[in-house]
């Protein structure tokens, strides 16, 4: 199985931790909450992004039957790829 390796970083990369998670086999999240990771596999591409709504910082979760990501505080919805649908995030 294929990897891929993703490095951490803090602010301005001061952390600078390298991980290595497999990639996903089909369409689908995995979340690492230790690390605040998300790897994402969608339409043969994979992403990988913070697991914090860019809002206010709480932990976005996976709605597999909609194929998407939802803030729980404060409803903001993510494609797949990380991209912004409707919410309250903005940026």
């Amino acid at each position: 199985m294929a990897a891929l390796p993703f490095a951490l970083g803090g602010p301005l990369g001061a952390r600078g931790d390298e991980l290595t998670y497999p990639l996903p086999g089909a369409d689908g999240a995995t979340i690492d909450r230790d690390n605040e990771v998300i790897l994402v596999r969608w339409k043969n591409a994979v992403y990988a992004f913070n697991l914090s709504c860019p809002h206010q910082n709480t932990a976005l979760k996976w709605v597999g039957k909609d194929h998407r990501f939802q803030c729980p505080k404060h409803k903001s919805k993510y494609q797949p790829d990380g991209t912004f649908m409707s919410g309250r995030a903005t940026r």
